[in-house]
C-alpha cells in the first residue's frame, strides 16, 4: 500500500528561540508543588488571570474539559475564536482565505463536531466564496467576533447531559451574563493592515474595527442588561493558482495513454486507441511504466481577488432574579457577515489530443512537469472576470429559567429559536482571446508556470500586431449563479437536578428539538448559460472602437510575490488583462440587443445580463428530534484517595424527512467539443424520502487523587454525528455530463457512532502550572464513506456512444482525421445529420437510437468502520514571578485506514487526521503583556473526491503570531498583533506533490488599537 507520508514536524528558527528562551527560563526554575486541584483541562489563555480562570475549569469538571477565557471582559486572546481553539490539544482549523474558520477534533472532522452556545444548538451555513451546494453542519467561526464572547468550553469526551451531534467534540460558547460581570464597561478600536492588498488594486490599506460592552446590574443584584457589540472591516488581496481537474490515465506501455471509451473501428473491443502516439510527433520524457496510473490536468488558473469582509455582532442579555431561588435570563444574539469579492483569472484548459511533449515525475502515480500542446486551428487563453457577493445573517432568542424548588430539587427550562441565512451571488464574464497556437505549463516548482505562443493574424480572432493584448480578446459565455441557504432550528429543553446527599447528585433531563435546512441553488452554469461570443469567440471588432478602453493591462504574476524568483520569467505569461464586469456586462447587453448576431449573442434572460431564476436544487431537510438522559453524579473515597464517578446514559430519536424539487433534465446537449448541456424539464418535480434512527449513548467518568497534585482520569462514552445535509438529500444530480459523473443522497443513513476511551494523568506542580499526558482512543462505526455506482439517471441517453458516434469515427478515419479528437467527433456528427458545423450555435441532441448514459454515480453509504488513537500531551509552566511563562502541546493522531494514491476508485480515509503542535511564550507584568505563539499542523486529507475519487491533501503549515498590550493607566490599553509574520502560504495537492489542486499565497496581517474600561 503506498500513501502519502506526512512531513515532520519542524521548527522554524523564531519558533526555535521561544523554545529555546523557555528553556532556559525553566532551567533556572524548580518545580513548586501545587495546592488545590480538581480536574482535567487543556487551556489556551494568553495572559494569567485568563489562564487560572481555564485552569479552574479543567481541574474541577469530571471528564475531559478544555476551557478558554477572555483575559478581560470583552477580550479574547486571538482576534479570531477559531485560532485559540487551535491552541488546545487535540484540536485544528481549517482556514479560508488565511482566517480561521472551522474547527477539527482529534482527527474529526469540522461538520462532525458541534458548536453550541450557551448550551444550544447553533444553526450553522457557509459564506466560503462559492456559489453552490455548500451547506454544512460545521459552524463557521468567520460569522462571529471574538469580542462579543465571554468563554469558551471544549468537551472532548461524551456528557448524557450534553447535546449530541459532536462526534469529536462539543464546542460551548459562552455569552456574558451581566449579574456575573456587575458594572462594567469597555469600548476598543483597531485598525487593520493585511499585507496582502499590496497584491490587489482596490482594498483599502487600513481597515477599522470596533467593539464595545456595557454591563450593569442593579445594587440589589437581581436585574442585570449587558450589551456587546462588534463591527469589523478587512480588506485583503486572494492570490490564488487551482486546478478544476486531475484525470486519472492507465500507461500502456511506450504509447503511454489509453482514453476509454474510444475505440478502434477495426477492432471494437480494443479500447487503447491512442490519442498521442511517438508517431504523431509527441515528445514524452520519463513515461510511465505500462499498467501505472498517471494524472493530467483539465488546465491552470491564476485567479486574483480582491475581498471586503464585513461582521457585525451584538449580544443582548436581561436577568431577573426576583428571588433568591429564581433567575430568568433572556438572550438575543445577531450576527451579519458580508464577503464580497471582485476576481479576475487567466487560464487555460486543455485538450489532450493535442499534447505535443509531456515529461512526467518519479511519484507512485506520475503527474506532469512539462506539459505542452500545440494548435492547427488555433485555441483560446481565458481572462474571465468574476464578481461574488454573500451575506450571511444569524439570529437567536431564547429564554432560561432556572429554579430552586426545594434545597433538594432544581429545574431548568431553556428554550429558543434560531436562524441562519445565507444568500450568495457570482456572476462570470467568459472573455477569450482564441489566438494561441501552444500552451506551455511547468509544473516543477511550487507554483505551475504558465506561458502561451499566439498568433494574431487571423482577421476574425485578433488585431495582427503579434502581441496578445485587449484586440484579440472575444466574449465567450456567461453565468450567473444565486444560491440561498437557511437553517432553522427550535428546541426546548428541561434539566433537573436532584442532590440526595452532599456526595450524591442525580441528574436528569428531555429534550425537543427540530431543526430544518433548506437549500436553493440555482446554477448558471448547469442551467443558464449566457451566450456572448460562444466558445470559439467572435470577431474583437464587433464590440466597437471602444472596446479596447474597456481593459487594462495586468501582470498576474506580480499577484504573487512568493513565488517571484522561482518562476521561469521568460515562459511566465504576463501580458494579463483585467476588467471591470459591470461596463463588460453592459456591452455584451448592448451587442445582443443590436441583433447583429443571433447565433452567438442569445439566452440573456429577459433581455439582461442576470441570473435565470432557475433552481436545479431545491432541498429541504428536517429532523425532529427527542431525548432524554440520567446523569448520577458521586463521590467517595479510595482509602486516602478522594474521587469521582458520573455514570449517564442518553437516548435519543430522530425522525428524517427530505424533499427535493428540482427542473429534472430531460436531454443532453453537446454544445462543442468537450462542452455539454442540459436541456431541462418546464416544471421542477417535487418527491420526498423519510427516515429514522434511535440511538442509546452511555457515558462515565472517573477521576482519582493520588495526592494533592496529581489526578487520573478515565472516560468512556459513546457519541455521534449526524450525516451531512447533501448527503441526506432524495435527488440525484449531475455534476459534468463530459466527464460523465453523477452523485446522490441517502436519506435512509444511520447517524455515525463512536466509542471512546480517555486515560490521562495530571500533575498540578504549582497553583499556575501543569504538565499531563494522555491517551484517547475512539473507535467510529457507521462511518459515511462513498461508493461509485455506475446506474443510468432519468432516461438520457449518450451520443457519444452508439451507431451515430460509430459512423461519425469510422467517417473521420477514412477522412484521413483523427477519430479521437472531440471537435472531429462533433462536426462530423453534425455532417452526417445534414447540419453545418461552422454555425456555433448547432449543437448535438441524444436520440432514442443512443443507448442510456451509465453515469458514474457518487453515493453515501454506511459501510465503513475506522479507528482513531493518539495521545495528547501539555505543559504550561510560569517562571515564578518573573513575568515569563510558557505552553507547550503536542497531539499525535492515527488511524487504521489511509488513502492509497495508487488506486482508482472510492476508498473511505478520515479527512482532516493530522498531527498538531503549539509553542506559547507569554509575557504578563507591571500592565506589559505579550504572546509570541506557534502553531504547526501536519499534512492532512481534506477531500476523498475532490474531483470525481481524486483525493486532495492540505500540505502541512505553520504560523507564528504575536500580540502585545500596555496599560498606560488602569483603564486605558494600546494594543498591537501580527498574524502569519513569516507570510506561510497555503498548499493542496492530489496523489502527488506536482499534482497541485490550488496555491494560495498568503500574507501577514498586523492589527494596532486602543482599548478604555470604565
Amino acid at each position: 500500500m503506498s500513501s502519502l507520508k506526512s512531513q515532520q514536524f519542524k521548527l522554524k528558527p523564531i519558533t526555535m528561540a521561544v523554545a529555546s528562551a523557555a528553556a532556559i527560563m525553566a532551567g533556572s526554575s524548580n518545580f513548586a508543588v501545587a495546592q488545590d486541584q480538581v480536574e482535567e483541562e487543556v487551556i489556551v489563555r494568553g495572559i494569567r488571570a485568563s489562564m487560572a480562570q481555564s485552569m479552574d475549569v479543567k481541574r474541577n469538571a469530571v471528564g475531559v474539559v478544555d476551557s478558554i477565557n477572555a483575559e478581560d471582559i470583552g477580550k479574547m486572546p486571538d482576534a479570531n475564536l477559531a485560532e485559540s481553539l487551535q491552541r488546545i490539544t487535540g484540536l485544528s482549523i481549517t482556514r479560508i482565505n488565511g482566517e480561521g474558520a472551522r474547527v477539527s477534533a482529534r482527527g474529526i472532522d469540522p461538520s462532525l463536531n458541534m458548536v453550541t452556545l450557551n448550551g444550544r444548538n447553533m444553526p450553522a451555513v457557509t459564506n466560503d466564496g462559492n456559489v453552490g451546494d455548500t451547506a454544512s453542519r460545521a459552524f463557521d467561526f468567520a460569522n462571529l467576533a471574538s469580542e462579543v464572547i465571554g468563554g469558551v468550553d471544549v468537551y472532548k469526551t461524551g456528557k448524557a447531559s450534553i447535546t449530541t451531534g459532536g462526534l469529536g467534540a462539543v464546542v460551548n460558547i459562552k455569552s456574558i451574563r451581566p449579574l456575573e460581570v456587575g458594572n462594567k464597561a469597555t469600548i476598543a478600536g483597531k485598525l487593520v493592515h493585511d499585507t496582502t492588498v499590496d497584491n490587489g488594486i482596490d482594498g483599502q490599506s487600513a481597515t477599522p474595527e470596533i467593539s464595545g460592552l456595557y454591563s450593569f446590574a442593579n445594587d440589589d443584584e437581581n436585574f442585570g442588561v449587558s450589551f456587546a457589540g462588534a463591527y469589523q472591516q478587512r480588506d485583503n488581496t486572494r492570490s490564488n493558482v487551482f486546478i478544476n481537474q486531475w484525470k486519472p490515465e492507465t500507461s500502456v506501455g511506450t504509447d503511454v495513454f489509453s482514453r476509454p471509451g474510444l475505440a478502434d473501428p477495426d477492432s471494437p473491443e480494443d479500447e487503447v486507441l491512442n490519442p498521442m502516439v511517438p508517431g504523431l510527433g509527441v515528445t514524452i520524457d520519463n513515461a510511465p511504466a505500462e499498467g501505472q496510473l498517471f494524472n493530467l490536468p483539465s488546465d491552470v488558473r491564476y485567479a486574483l481577488e480582491d475581498d471586503t469582509r464585513t461582521r457585525l455582532n451584538g449580544v443582548l442579555t436581561v436577568q431577573f432574579a426576583p428571588t433568591d431561588n429564581l433567575t430568568a435570563t433572556a438572550d438575543i444574539v445577531y450576527s451579519e457577515y458580508e464577503l464580497e469579492a471582485d476576481r479576475s483569472q487567466q487560464s487555460t484548459w486543455y485538450n489532450y489530443s493535442a499534447i505535443s511533449h509531456i515529461a512526467f515525475d518519479n511519484s507512485a502515480v506520475p503527474a506532469p512537469t512539462i506539459y505542452q500542446e500545440t494548435y492547427d486551428g488555433g485555441k483560446d487563453v481565458s481572462f474571465a472576470q468574476q464578481e461574488y457577493t454573500g451575506v450571511t445573517t444569524s439570529s437567536s432568542v431564547g429564554v432560561n429559567v432556572d429554579w430552586a424548588v426545594s434545597d433538594a430539587l432544581s429545574l431548568a427550562f431553556d428554550f429558543h429559536s434560531s436562524t441562519a441565512e445565507n444568500i450568495s451571488d457570482v456572476a462570470e464574464t467568459g472573455l477569450n482571446a482564441n489566438v494561441v497556437i501552444a500552451n506551455y505549463a511547468d509544473f516543477s516548482y511550487d507554483m505551475p508556470v504558465l506561458g502561451v505562443t499566439i498568433d494574431d493574424s487571423d482577421p476574425a480572432k485578433g488585431n495582427n500586431n503579434g502581441v496578445l493584448d485587449a484586440g484579440d480578446i472575444s466574449g465567450a459565455i456567461g453565468t450567473i449563479s444565486h444560491a440561498e441557504q437557511t437553517t432553522d432550528i427550535v428546541q426546548l429543553k428541561i434539566d433537573g437536578s436532584f442532590v440526595f446527599s452532599d456526595s450524591t447528585t442525580l441528574n436528569f433531563g428531555v429534550e425537543s428539538r427540530e431543526d430544518t435546512n433548506h437549500t436553493l441553488v440555482g446554477d448558471g452554469g448547469a442551467t443558464g448559460r449566457i451566450t456572448m461570443g460562444n466558445w470559439g469567440g467572435v470577431d474583437p471588432d464587433t464590440f466597437g472602437d471602444d472596446w479596447e478602453g474597456y481593459w487594462t493591462a495586468r501582470d498576474f504574476g506580480a499577484g504573487f510575490p512568493d513565488y517571484k524568483d522561482s518562476s521561469r520569467d521568460d515562459e511566465f505569461l504576463h501580458a494579463g488583462w483585467d476588467a471591470d464586469l459591470g461596463p463588460i456586462a453592459a456591452k455584451m447587453v448592448d451587442v445582443n440587443t443590436s441583433g447583429v448576431d443571433t447565433d452567438n449573442f442569445n439566452s440573456f434572460p429577459d433581455g439582461e445580463f442576470k441570473w435565470n431564476g432557475i433552481y436545479n436544487i431545491n432541498r429541504e431537510i428536517t429532523e425532529e428530534v427527542t431525548s432524554a438522559y440520567v446523569e448520577l453524579n458521586q463521590a467517595f473515597d479510595l482509602g486516602d484517595m478522594p474521587g469521582n464517578v458520573v455514570a449517564g446514559l442518553r437516548y435519543e430519536a430522530t425522525d428524517v424527512t427530505s424533499v427535493s424539487s428540482v427542473q429534472l433534465p430531460v436531454n443532453l446537449e453537446w454544445q462543442s467539443d468537450n462542452d455539454w448541456g442540459q436541456e431541462l424539464a418546464d416544471e421542477a418535480t417535487p418527491f420526498s424520502r423519510t427516515g429514522d434512527y434511535s440511538v442509546l449513548l452511555p457515558s462515565l467518568d472517573i477521576d482519582l487523587s493520588p495526592s494533592d497534585d496529581v489526578k487520573i482520569r478515565m472516560s468512556y462514552s459513546k457519541t455521534m454525528g449526524r450525516a451531512s445535509y447533501g448527503e441526506l438529500r432524495s435527488d440525484v444530480a449531475i455534476n459534468d455530463v463530459y466527464s460523465k459523473t453523477a452523485n446522490g443522497g441517502n436519506p435512509d443513513l444511520e447517524p455515525m457512532k463512536s466509542t471512546n476511551l480517555d486515560l490521562s494523568v495530571e500533575y498540578y506542580y504549582s497553583n499556575d502550572s501543569y504538565i499531563s499526558i494522555g491517551y484517547f482512543g475512539k473507535n467510529v462505526s457507521n462511518y459515511i464513506g462513498s461508493a461509485v455506482i455506475s446506474s443510468d439517471w432519468y432516461g438520457l441517453r449518450d451520443a457519444r456512444t452508439g451507431p451515430r458516434f460509430e459512423q461519425a469515427q469510422a467517417d473521420i478515419v477514412a477522412a484521413g482525421g483523427n477519430p479521437q479528437d472531440e471537435k472531429q467527433q462533433h462536426d462530423q456528427m453534425l455532417i452526417n445529420e445534414g447540419l453545418d458545423p461552422a454555425v456555433e450555435s448547432t449543437s448535438i441532441y441524444a436520440d432514442s437510437t443512443d443507448p442510456l448514459l451509465m453515469w458514474d454515480t457518487n453515493i453515501p453509504v454506511n459501510d465503513e468502520d475506522t479507528k482513531i488513537y493518539g495521545f495528547e500531551f501539555a505543559l504550561m509552566h510560569w517562571f515564578g514571578d518573573s513575568g515569563f511563562g510558557t505552553q507547550l502541546n503536542y497531539t499525535a493522531v492515527n488511524a487504521d485506514v489511509a488513502i492509497d494514491v495508487t488506486k482508482t476508485g472510492g476508498q473511505f480515509a478520515m479527512v482532516g487526521l493530522s498531527d498538531t503542535a503549539n509553542l506559547v511564550a507569554f509575557y504578563d507584568d507591571n500592565g506589559v503583556q505579550f504572546r509570541l505563539a506557534y502553531n504547526w499542523r501536519d499534512q492532512f486529507l481534506d477531500n476523498r473526491t475532490q474531483y470525481n475519487n481524486e483525493p486532495s491533501f492540505t500540505e502541512a503549515y505553520y504560523q507564528v503570531d504575536f500580540s502585545a498590550s500596555y496599560d498606560i493607566t488602569d483603564q486605558l490599553t494600546v494594543t498591537a498583533e501580527g498574524l502569519n509574520l513569516t507570510g506561510e502560504n497555503s498548499r493542496r495537492h492530489g496523489r502527488s506533490v506536482n499534482q497541485l489542486w490550488s496555491l494560495e499565497d498568503l500574507g501577514a496581517r498586523y492589527n494596532v488599537g486602543v482599548r478604555y474600561s470604565f
